[in-house]
Parts: structure tokens; sequence; C-alpha cells
């Protein structure tokens, strides 16, 4: 076997985990293609879809991948390390949007 199994994930919530987290890295990507290619913000959050588009997708795989990732960690004992990085990095994500929303700057 070429990957250890501790590094992969066996259920299918934790390849769920895994796939948002992807799709999240994804969304970003093309957020940030999208200010290099020239597309700019304007006054409100919804002023540009182009950009907001992603970063809500984003931000809701964020959110599914810490879901997922905690539901199979504690639900069906998962203990794949990618789980538990995709379920943190979900987590830091969602929390700074939650703190983002409640005090803005």
């Amino acid at each position: 076997m070429l990957i250890h199994p501790v590094v992969v994930p066996r259920t299918e919530l934790g390849r769920w985990s895994l796939g948002l987290i992807v799709a999240f890295a994804g969304s970003l990507s093309f957020f940030v293609a999208a200010v290099w290619a020239g597309e700019r913000g304007g006054d409100g959050f919804f002023d540009n879809m182009w950009l907001t588009g992603p970063m809500l997708l984003a931000y809701a795989a964020a959110v599914g991948a810490t879901v997922t990732g905690l539901m199979a960690v504690f639900r069906k004992r998962e203990r794949a390390v990618l789980v538990f990085l995709a379920a943190l990095v979900g987590g830091l994500v969602t929390l700074f949007g939650i703190l983002e929303v409640t005090n803005p700057h």
C-alpha cells in the first residue's frame, strides 16, 4: 500500500470532509484568479458576483468540511490525519467568518 491507512479516511463522512475542503481550496483559487484578472469589489458585498459567488461557495464548503469532519471523528470514529486537518482548517475559516460578521471593522 502506497499511502498509510492513518492518512486516508476510511468512512464516507471522512471522504466528504476531504472533498469539501478541496472544494474550498478550488473556490478560493477561483476568487484569487478573478482578482488577478482585474475584478474589483464595490461598496457592498454583493456588488460583484464574480467575487461574491466563489467566496460564498468557499465559506459553505469550509463549514461543510468542519461539520462532516467532526461527525466522522465523533460518530464514526474516523482517525485519518487528513480529516483532522480538514476539520481544523474548516473550523478556522468558520470562526473567521463568524467573527467577521459579528465584529465588523
